[in-house]
């Protein structure tokens, strides 16, 4: 698990790792092809843990010499009279040192014209966005206890 890979990091080869099922059972949630990976939140302590965790892929991805996550960058929508509003979004990312884009709706269309944008719609973009590759994750878990 991702727990034993990192306690291995820090402890060596004295960390023993028990699994209940084996790698790429069906039973969880990383069983599909992806998840995703973003820094937009609407509270400052969300962007943080996803800066760490952004980090932490990164690593395994040095450890490993294999990307891991599917970089894809990303847009953020929601209507006018969302509960929670874009602006809850913004603040947060500022709040954590992120870079962001306002756009506007001919802004977006510009720039991918399979969109068809509601006036109604408030929007923004992130260029840290992406997808982590679970089956990937697998491979390079059973990497590092080769090692």
């Amino acid at each position: 698990s991702g727990a034993a890979y990192w306690l291995s990091r820090r402890l060596g080869n004295d960390v023993l790792g028990i699994e209940q099922f084996e790698l790429g059972h069906l039973r969880g949630g990383s069983e599909d092809h992806s998840r995703i990976i973003r820094l937009s939140y609407h509270t400052p302590e969300y962007v943080e843990l996803a800066k760490w965790a952004y980090d932490a892929w990164e690593q395994v991805e040095v450890d490993s010499g294999e990307p891991v996550v599917l970089r894809t960058g990303g847009i953020d929508l929601s209507p006018a009279n969302a509960v929670i509003p874009l602006d809850a979004y913004r603040h947060s990312l500022t709040a954590a040192g992120v870079e962001y884009e306002d756009l506007d709706a001919a802004e977006i269309m510009r720039r991918w014209p399979q969109w068809r944008h509601r006036r109604a719609w408030r929007q923004r973009s992130l260029c840290r966005r992406g997808l982590v590759r679970p089956r990937e994750l697998w491979r390079r878990q059973a990497w590092h206890r080769s090692r």
